[in-house]
């Protein structure tokens, strides 16, 4: 009996490892990854038609894997935090392959009026290059409040 009890259990404890491993496996999936960076501008850009005023930012990308292209990808967030209320812009990018950099890197174009417009953001020791602003279908915020 004894040794029916151990052989049920064993197999009772591998089952639910299994299961267990397998729960983990596919949240892992669905949840999209996440690239974050907090970073500091010093001057007004432009972004998605949002005007991003000097300060701190959090910049997140998230892989948006089908829906790439098709849904925002790209927040950024007044402050450091990512809350509904500090959202500043959402876009959609387009990615490209290029060197990787050391540190998060922000293209921008300056316009005839002098404004400047960011159309690029690569993240720290990544070869993706995300193409933003002007795209149809890019969403933002209409606050431009300072951070």
């Amino acid at each position: 009996m004894k040794r029916h009890n151990i052989l049920f259990g064993t197999a009772g404890a591998l089952m639910l490892v299994m299961v267990g491993w397998n729960l983990v496996a596919t949240a892992q999936q669905a949840a999209p990854a996440k690239q974050k960076e907090v970073v500091r501008i010093g001057r007004d850009h432009q972004l998605g038609g949002v005007t991003l005023k000097p300060g701190t930012y959090l910049v997140i990308h998230k892989d948006m894997g089908d829906k790439q292209g098709v849904e925002a990808c790209t927040f950024v967030y007044r402050g450091t935090s990512e809350t509904e209320k500090d959202l500043a812009v959402k876009t959609i990018c387009r990615r490209t392959q290029a060197e990787a950099v050391k540190q998060f890197k922000i293209e921008s174009t300056r316009q005839a009026d002098g404004s400047l417009v960011v159309h690029s953001i690569q993240f720290p020791n990544d070869g993706d290059v995300h193409n933003l602003g002007g795209e149809a279908g890019a969403e933002h915020s209409h606050s431009t409040t300072k951070p």
